[in-house]
């Protein structure tokens, strides 16, 4: 219980870091066709992934973040990319936090803090919790329903890419 506590102050800097460095969303892959390490060939309906990013090319702001993520007991990655591209541009650190559950427990303790993120953190915790709910574990290796019959799912997912490409009203 105590590796969970992290301060309000904490919680109130994380937030503003994600508000002003990082996305909150959920994306959906595309169908495709997979060969399984045994050369079998399924068809994959697509995941859905629920994802927290920070970026930014200070490292000690991504290590920090990391650090209090991790005291929140979620894990998350971080890795450094070098944009050869783009000669000027410095290289770029990436903090992910991701999955359902993980995303959820960040965004549970972060969303009292948020501002400009935050109509993204409210819909991406409604989607989590819907999609929980509804998703079929007892089928698992049988046909389940794709995420992509669910008319609301696919409206709000809809909803949170828009959001993300507009901001708040």
């Amino acid at each position: 219980e105590e590796l969970r506590r992290v301060s309000d102050q904490k919680l109130a800097w994380l937030a503003g870091i994600i508000d002003g460095e990082g996305t909150i969303t959920m994306f959906a892959t595309k169908p495709r066709e997979v060969v399984s390490k045994k050369g079998k060939r399924y068809s994959s309906r697509g995941q859905l992934y629920a994802l927290i990013s920070i970026s930014n090319t200070n490292d000690s702001l991504i290590v920090e973040a990391r650090q209090l993520i991790e005291q929140m007991g979620v894990k998350c990655g971080i890795a450094l990319h070098n944009n050869a591209l783009f000669v000027r541009k410095k290289p770029c650190w990436y903090l992910q936090v991701a999955g359902f559950r993980r995303v959820g427990e960040v965004l549970d303790r972060v969303s009292p803090f948020l501002v400009s993120k935050r109509p993204q953190a409210a819909l991406l915790m409604q989607l989590i919790r819907h999609r929980l709910k509804t998703m079929d574990k007892s089928r698992a290796f049988g046909p389940r329903p794709s995420f992509r019959d669910d008319e609301w799912l696919m409206t709000q997912l809809g909803e949170l890419q828009a959001l993300n490409k507009r901001g708040p009203e």
